[in-house]
């Protein structure tokens, strides 16, 4: 892919935020936030409507409405139902992606991620649980490509990007598990840009590098207007912020196209808070380090961002932040494939896949026997040699020779001997037809 066509892929919004006026009289007050809303929500369908809006939200100061110029304040009135309209000259806001360095396994979390099908990285925004597996949470435009990376697909660190867009299966953290689709519309609801990959403790630490925040706290908050807040990322490492935005909606411009998203955060900065590779970044209270947001939009000065409400992302997966990792050890037999039918005499190639669908790496020898359970013959012995690390597999061939076996369906099944904490896998079968016929 060539170096501009990586920037198309890179996350970054291309707009200018206008400095906020004096905050108004109804103050930040519970009630005063509340009406703001109010109007908020009543009108941004209708300010949406007007050509140069990209997005509204609740600020302190009122309604912010977001403009890509500022010729569309013509269309935008002063207050809405009493309460005062703030702009904002955003520009287009963009979700792309691009650090650049590789780690120890396991790795830090806020350093340099992607899928092996794109050049481009993100950032690994945080270790994930659901009290079995782990898995690194990140955008879905950096570990599924906007919706089009296949499940099971690898996950790198670092991302393609910074390793010149060469892949290196030494680099493999993980693979893709799960994301929520992205609705390409400018009337979608979206909520959450954001996707997991199923990755093992040793593979992925819960902590940033010594030069970040360190490790967040498991409790999760809701956004509060005015709360200072960090975040650390894959390119400008540890930056500072504050909320001056909730409930927002906005449309944000991807490569696949505009997606509307309802119930963001904006986080400002005096500086550089967000920009190209830090998509996929953890927003954290400061100095707490509650959980608050996962970033994955902003302007191209990067003082301007937006993110997704961390709850909905935890809830929309079923993990945590934190929290304890049940260690389990299972050995699968994942799958037993061959020809469905066969003419007597024919020599039959038979797959067996074995997993390793625990969370810890198993380092010993697992020996893999197929049998003709029909026949009550032994088909064949193989070995997975050096064990498997958790969610790795291994496909072992096997040839079945149907000169003796007799017209009919035969059942082959293929089991491993390794002592795990879960036997209901550790077999698998297929039936193969053996119709008459001749050798070949």
């Amino acid at each position: 892919m060539s170096k501009k066509l990586v920037i198309v892929s890179l996350f970054v919004a291309m707009a200018i935020f206008a400095l906020l006026p004096a905050a108004w009289a109804g103050g930040p007050s519970p009630v005063a936030l509340e009406r703001v809303i109010a109007a908020q929500e009543k009108h941004t369908a209708a300010l949406l409507a007007i050509k140069g809006v990209t997005g509204t939200a609740a600020g302190l100061e009122g309604v912010i409405v977001l403009l890509e110029t500022l010729d569309a304040a013509h269309g935008v009135p002063a207050n809405l139902d009493g309460i005062p309209v703030v702009i904002a000259i955003t520009g287009e806001i963009r979700a792309l992606s691009t650090g650049t360095m590789k780690y120890d396994r396991p790795v830090p979390i806020g350093v340099s991620t992607g899928n092996q099908g794109e050049c481009s990285a993100g950032t690994i925004s945080c270790r994930v649980t659901d009290g079995i597996n782990v898995y690194a949470l990140s955008n879905n435009h950096v570990y599924a490509l906007e919706n089009k990376a296949l499940k099971g697909s690898n996950i790198v660190q670092p991302g393609l990007y910074d390793t010149g867009c060469v892949f290196d299966a030494a680099n493999v953290i993980g693979s893709l598990y799960d994301f929520e689709p992205i609705v390409f519309s400018r009337r979608a609801s979206n909520k959450i840009d954001a996707a997991i990959a199923l990755c093992t403790t040793q593979t992925l630490s819960d902590t940033t590098p010594a030069d970040g925040y360190g490790a967040p706290s498991p409790t999760v908050v809701s956004a509060a207007l005015d709360q200072p807040v960090l975040k650390y990322g894959r390119t400008t490492g540890l930056t500072a912020g504050q909320i001056t935005g909730v409930n927002a909606t906005v449309l944000v411009s991807y490569s696949s196209g505009k997606a509307q998203f309802v119930d963001q955060i904006i986080v400002q900065s005096s500086g550089a808070f967000l920009v190209p590779g830090d998509s996929g970044s953890l927003l954290v209270t400061d100095p707490d380090l509650n959980p608050v947001g996962l970033l994955y939009a902003g302007n191209q000065t990067g003082d301007f961002a937006i993110a997704n409400r961390i709850d909905l992302v935890l809830q929309r997966f079923g993990v945590a932040i934190g929290g304890t990792v049940t260690p389990v050890t299972d050995i699968a037999v994942a799958a037993v494939s061959a020809p469905a039918s066969v003419a007597k005499g024919f020599v039959v190639p038979v797959n067996v896949t074995v997993k390793n669908a625990g969370n810890q790496n198993v380092a010993n020898n697992i020996t893999v026997t197929l049998r003709d359970q029909t026949a009550g013959a032994l088909i064949g012995t193989q070995t997975v040699t050096g064990g498997l690390s958790a969610g790795a597999t291994a496909t072992l061939a096997f040839s079945w020779n149907t000169a003796g076996a007799s017209i009919g369906n035969h059942t082959l099944t293929a089991a491993h001997d390794y002592g795990d904490g879960s036997s209901a896998n550790n077999s698998a079968s297929t039936v193969v037809n053996v119709k008459k016929g001749g050798r070949r």
